[in-house]
């Protein structure tokens, strides 16, 4: 058997999904014939960088433009212009899955998906194709006739793709793709005293922690984790926060995450299933306008994490959940009936044939189903 996995590099979340059920195939299945592929690496090279790095200026400087460019594209005509556009910068990637003939491909990004929908429905390809949601918002992007399954991470997102049209019966509510060094039965790591909160910048960073540090560092332990954003740690450093400790980018977030009692970040959809399989109650500040704000207001109405609509609301936010212990274990026992720690095996094992367990459906009104 052939499988391809594909992403598209723009963000880090697309990515890591697809990277997290590459690596369970090949420890749970190393007679499968596997591959990873992003599909930027079959473009030319100007698209791919438009797409990238645009995709990161939008959502990092310019977000009242992004927000303008997602409501646009939920419209049928600049959907239509905008996926003529990709399948026309494509053509080797779709070429590549002709030739390659795979069995099954796996789509954590829309853009891949788009391609292989076109091609099946032009009659070049016969193969299986799954979709895996790595968000809990549906944009029109993500709706496709040619998709065998879809694979998401909630029931609200299962239900606003039966609204969108979807047969129910390609959907499995299995959760978003997280990697197995996340335990799914872990035991907190209480070695660091007192109340402690780990504030994330998300794969682009933003400068709103330095603030949220110098509201909160008096008060409470800090784990801050800078990412990519080199600029934000070396400010940071210079400023000898008492009881904080700084980090750049960093492999090690279950260890850090097992060290907190929140998390602070924005409503990215894998930290989320991240800090889900963690257990570990979420703050919301900031967020991509459409996809992670919808993330953030599902999360909300479920009890599994607090918006901060304003940014001095935070230390109030976090002060409140350090004095009421008993909201921080509500806020758990909520995640406990919300998270999907097993995604990734469970995508595998349904994309082989074996069995595996749903979560329950709910009704179409999801919020009946949230605490």
């Amino acid at each position: 058997m052939r499988i391809i996995i594909a992403y598209a590099s723009a963000g880090s979340g697309h990515r890591r999904a697809a990277e997290a059920i590459y690596r369970t195939f090949e420890k749970k299945y190393p007679e499968i014939n596997t591959s990873l592929i992003d599909i930027l690496d079959y473009t030319n090279s100007l698209f791919a960088n438009l797409y990238s790095q645009g995709y990161s200026l939008l959502v990092t400087h310019l977000k009242f433009i992004w927000a303008i460019g997602y409501r646009l594209t939920c419209l049928k005509s600049f959907r239509w212009f905008f996926n003529f556009i990709c399948c026309l910068n494509c053509f080797r990637f779709g070429n590549l899955i002709v030739q390659e003939q795979p069995d099954i491909v796996l789509a954590t990004h829309f853009f891949p998906a788009e391609i292989i929908s076109y091609l099946k429905k032009r009659g070049k390809l016969s193969l299986r194709l799954i979709t895996i949601m790595t968000d809990f918002g549906v944009h029109p992007f993500w709706v496709f006739e040619d998709c065998d399954d879809y694979i998401v991470g909630s029931d609200y997102t299962c239900n606003h793709l039966v609204l969108k049209g979807i047969n129910p019966n390609k959907i499995k509510v299995l959760g978003i793709p997280i990697s197995s060094e996340f335990p799914v039965n872990y035991r907190r790591d209480r070695q660091r005293q007192g109340f402690t909160a780990l504030l994330v910048t998300g794969s682009f960073g933003f400068s709103l922690i330095e603030k949220i540090v110098d509201m909160v560092y008096s008060e409470i332990n800090l784990l801050v984790v800078c990412g990519n954003n080199q600029r934000l740690y070396n400010r940071l450093k210079r400023k000898h926060y008492a009881g904080a400790q700084l980090f750049g980018f960093t492999k090690e977030m279950p260890r850090l995450m097992s060290q907190a009692d929140i998390i602070v970040t924005k409503p990215g959809g894998l930290t989320i299933a991240e800090a889900l399989a963690m257990e570990l109650p979420i703050i919301f500040i900031g967020g991509i306008p459409g996809q992670e704000t919808e993330n953030a207001r599902v999360l909300e109405a479920c009890g599994c994490a607090i918006r901060a609509k304003r940014l001095k609301d935070i230390k109030d936010i976090i002060l409140d959940l350090k004095a009421h212990s008993e909201r921080l274990a509500l806020m758990r026992v909520n995640i406990q009936r919300f998270k999907k720690p097993n995604a990734s095996e469970e995508t595998c094992r349904y994309v082989m044939g074996t069995p595996y367990r749903l979560a329950q459906r709910v009704s179409l009104d999801w919020q009946k189903g949230c605490p």
